[in-house]
Formats: structure tokens, sequence, C-alpha cells
């Protein structure tokens, strides 16, 4: 539907559910969900470019209120994702324009051109420890260093070409995850088996 649902994990009680004006349909679908919660749990991360400028939200739970917004970008972020390290430095990644963008926030703020993509949506997943980042789209997976922004592999994905790589309004991509360490990557999908790539 058009809101997320949250739950006090230990009782099983639903507490509310805040509006999804986020990403919007497509980018959520075929792209980074653009939702975390912070290091302790007590505010929702999403990014957010319902105003027509890419933003990073952060609304508390115990109320549903935004505490703060942080911009982004000038332009619509078209498919994102949240990491926050156990440190509490918070990464964004998004498309935007085509671009693959990476940005800080908090002190030391800060943003990084990590190049040119194929389309607007495509699959962005952070490492649990926010030390990678990784981006898929047409079967090839990039992974990006955070700290220092380079690229540090590719990975093509082999798949049975039944889906259609120049349409966008399928997911001709293989979805992504990385291990609780970030050493390892899974990667699988609709024509591709679940493989696991070591990336250390």
């Amino acid at each position: 539907g058009d809101a997320m649902r949250i739950w006090d994990a230990a009782s099983g009680r639903e507490l509310r559910s805040v509006p999804i004006d986020a990403m919007g349909t497509t980018g959520f679908v075929t792209g980074g969900s653009g939702f975390t919660l912070n290091a302790d749990g007590t505010q929702l991360l999403m990014v957010d470019s319902d105003s027509g400028k890419g933003q990073m939200k952060f609304v508390e739970l115990s109320d549903g209120r935004e505490a703060r917004s942080v911009k982004l970008s000038d332009g619509d972020v078209n498919s994102g994702e949240v990491a926050v390290t156990p440190a509490g430095n918070v990464f964004a990644a998004g498309i935007v324009d085509k671009r693959m963008k990476l940005w800080t926030i908090g002190s030391g703020s800060s943003e990084k051109d990590l190049g040119p993509t194929h389309k607007e949506f495509s699959v962005i997943k952070f490492s649990r420890d926010g030390r990678f980042v990784a981006l898929s789209e047409n079967y090839n997976v990039k992974i990006w260093e955070v700290a220092s922004g380079r690229e540090l592999t590719q990975l093509a994905i082999p798949n049975n070409g039944n889906m259609n790589q120049n349409d966008q309004a399928t997911m001709a991509s293989a979805f992504v995850a990385f291990s609780e360490d970030g050493n390892k990557l899974a990667s699988g999908g609709f024509d591709t088996p679940t493989i696991l790539w070591d990336t250390s």
C-alpha cells in the first residue's frame, strides 16, 4: 500500500504506520528500498524525492514525527539505498540522471559521483557495516568501497536471456545481498541461479 507498518519485535504489537511517499512505486519495486533504521532503532531513515528534490528524512518511531531532513540532490533520486554503521555514520546511494551517487551524512558530509548507469531504476545494496555498496543492472554487478569511492570489482551474472535487458519496465537485473561480514555477495533472480560470490 502507501504506508510502512512498524511493530515492536518483542511483543509483536503494531506501533504505527508511516506514510510512504519515498522513492515512488517503480523505484521501490525495481531499485533499492531506500529505507533503514538508525543505529539504536529509534528512527526510520528514508530517501524521499516526492518534493522533486532528493532528500533523506529522519522519522521518529516513537511518535511518527519527522525529526529532520537532509538534502541529497537537486534532482530526483530514482533508486536508492541507505545504510547506518554501528558508529552511527549514515550513507545513502542513489541514481540521479543516470549517475550513481554516494552521500555521507553527518560530520564531514560529502558527495561522490561513482559513474554512469544504464538505467534510472536499478538494484542498489550496502553491506551491513557500510564498507561496500553494490549496483546491479543488466546482470552486471559493480562493487565500490564506500570510504574511497573506488570501484573494487565487477561480476557478470549468468542468465538465460529471457528478460529483455533494454526494457526498463522489466526487472532485467539480479537481486543482490551482502553477507554479515561483507566478504560475500549472493545474487539471484527470475532467470538466473542463486550464486554466492567471494568479494574479499
